[in-house]
């Protein structure tokens, strides 16, 4: 999705900058163990700051019985 949004946009540098230097010496991406690490990192344009949180908040919300 475009966004002209510039903490966006630092937060998905840095993001970016993040993944690359959890690559491994062959080019070989982790990827579960990448986003696991991406999802503690907090996003300050978030509620709640971290994704991890936000998306428990939103299922809560969403699913539960009331």
């Amino acid at each position: 999705m475009k966004t002209s949004e510039r903490t966006i946009i630092g937060q998905m540098n840095d993001s970016i900058y993040y993944i690359e230097c959890m690559q491994q010496g062959d080019g070989m991406l982790n990827v579960p163990i990448i986003n696991r690490s991406l999802n503690k990192v907090p996003m300050l344009k978030l509620p709640l700051f971290y994704s991890t949180r936000m998306m428990i908040q939103e299922m809560e919300n969403r699913f539960s019985k009331s």
